[in-house]
């Protein structure tokens, strides 16, 4: 296999050959090790020669849509639609790029517009259902995962996802039936064991959920959110004095960390320890100074030091 500095040279050795071929196989390879910029000038070359190649095109619009810059790779996505009108992969990606800069509304319009055309089209479901999930459209989207998984029954991301939306839906036991398929593909995926966690965390069973927590904490120990909820489970499980340990872990990692600062000064205001309680919910109100929650909790440690 040809390194990183190897192969862009090699490409670059063959320019004059305008072997296309060359070109696109090397800057898919780029964006696949994520050099995003050599990739581009690669594909741009093609598109020197041949401004309406559609897999330059594609290429460069993916490595935009993953550097962030949205606005631009729906450029090269739109140049795609004026060639073809029902490329399918255009279609959704431009779908997917508006519902990143937040235009959902939009999105959902470019993204039925790939299904009108193939109803199975991956891409384009899994971006709506996500979407859909975040609306908190849950049985909605539910729906799409389900598609997705007719398609294809071992899609682990799909599996998690449902999962995560039958947990939000309320539907605990359900989630854990696909969480738990999730895992059984994929033993080592880190959103499922964790949503597999924060399950079992909303169905009370609290021992259970830390258990599942340190399984996830052994994938990335460095996850302030998983640290958080570890710290959450055992302070609902009335073990405020470890969940401080956990939440401090966390805090070492982000000091600034809203929603650990306000559950240590919980798990203090718990142990009657006002003082220091207000010290984290002080510290929440520099990062966050309008937070109401914040606040209300302020003046429930005061009150109740008076």
């Amino acid at each position: 296999m040809l390194s990183n500095i190897t192969a862009l040279q090699f490409a670059y050795s063959q320019l004059e050959s305008n072997d296309k071929k060359i070109l696109l196989d090397t800057a898919d390879s780029l964006y696949n090790q994520q050099k995003y910029e050599d990739a581009i000038t690669l594909y741009d070359k093609v598109l020197a020669t041949d401004p309406n190649d559609i897999n330059a095109l594609s290429g460069k619009g993916d490595v935009l849509f993953a550097q962030g810059r949205c606005q631009e790779a729906i450029m090269s996505y739109d140049r795609i639609l004026t060639i073809d009108v029902n490329d399918v992969y255009a279609l959704s990606s431009k779908g997917a790029c508006l519902f990143s800069l937040g235009q959902d509304e939009e999105a959902i319009i470019w993204l039925d517009k790939a299904l009108a055309i193939d109803p199975n089209e991956a891409y384009a479901l899994e971006k709506k259902a996500i979407m859909l999930h975040d609306k908190g459209e849950y049985e909605e989207a539910i729906i799409l995962y389900d598609k997705m998984l007719g398609i294809d029954p071992e899609n682990a991301n799909a599996l998690t996802n449902k999962g995560i939306a039958l947990d939000e839906n309320g539907d605990f036991d359900k989630a854990m039936i696909s969480l738990d398929k999730a895992l059984a593909i994929d033993p080592k995926n880190l959103e499922a064991l964790k949503n597999k966690a924060i399950t079992l965390h909303d169905k009370g069973e609290y021992s259970e959920a830390i258990i599942w927590y340190d399984k996830a904490l052994e994938i990335d120990t460095t996850a302030v959110d998983i640290l958080n909820n570890k710290g959450r489970a055992l302070f609902d499980a009335g073990r405020y004095t470890e969940a401080i340990i956990w939440y401090d872990k966390a805090l070492e990692i982000d000091p600034k960390e809203v929603d650990v600062l306000i559950n240590k000064s919980h798990a203090l205001f718990n142990l009657g320890d006002e003082k220091k309680a207000l010290t984290y919910i002080d510290k929440a109100l520099e990062v966050d100074p309008n937070n109401e929650n914040i606040l209300e909790l302020k003046k429930t440690i005061i009150d109740s030091a008076r």
